[in-house]
């Protein structure tokens, strides 16, 4: 028996309410039902999606006259929040780690956004010293102790280091706000649009920008 028909199904098909429904979602996240744990808001959403589906087909099949699901309300999806590093945060961290033997790594996936199998993912054949791009080609993640490689999601080609960092491992990271301020842009979608287009020479100019804020201010770590 599914939580579903353990919660609703002593209830007639026609004789379902939204309140009845919004009751079910709100007993199942106090104590989550046979678990006796509430339910994660996700979880009820799944619950939302199934009922509304099923539902949805008696309508279509004359079972009912309408379909009660769509009218109650489920719980909103709570989004995780995550924790950026300022631009300060991070050049502190860069200039504290060069002897560290990943810091070539660091450095990549603090200034390009690319992500970490992505980056893991490179090969020399990938890099151009003379543009100073590198393009990014396969991905690299890990099943168990097999190393799978994979073609990277969509993204554009080729990653300059400049402002995309927006998809590289926390906290590793620079809200883009961050990075259009620096460039005296005057708003964020200018940045993103410009970066996600970029003219060649241009992510150059940028990757200078971005360098020079994360690794000329010498500060001490003691004031």
């Amino acid at each position: 028996m599914t939580d579903i028909e353990e919660g609703l199904g002593a209830v007639r098909l026609r004789d379902l309410t939204p309140l009845m429904i919004e009751r079910f979602y709100a007993e199942r996240s106090r104590t989550g039902g046979r678990k006796g744990t509430g339910l994660s808001p996700k979880s009820i959403r799944n619950h939302h999606v199934t009922l509304r589906k099923a539902l949805a087909d008696a309508e279509r099949l004359e079972v009912i006259d309408r379909n009660p699901a769509p009218r109650a309300k489920a719980p909103s999806a709570v989004r995780p929040q995550t924790r950026t590093w300022t631009t300060e945060e991070l050049g502190r961290f860069l200039r504290h780690a060069p002897n560290d033997p990943l810091f070539a790594l660091w450095v990549l996936l603090a200034t390009t956004g690319m992500r970490q199998g992505e980056a893991v993912g490179l090969r020399w054949s990938d890099v151009d010293l003379d543009r100073c791009t590198v393009s990014v080609n396969q991905s690299v993640t890990t099943v168990g102790t097999k190393v799978i490689f994979s073609p990277p999601k969509e993204r554009p080609q080729p990653a300059a280091p400049g402002p995309r960092p927006r998809h590289s491992p926390h906290p590793l990271d620079v809200h883009p706000k961050v990075i259009s301020d620096r460039l005296g842009h005057s708003t964020i979608s200018i940045t993103i649009d410009t970066y996600s287009h970029a003219i060649p020479g241009f992510d150059v100019d940028a990757a200078a920008t971005v360098a020079s804020q994360l690794f000329t201010h010498e500060e001490d770590e003691g004031e």
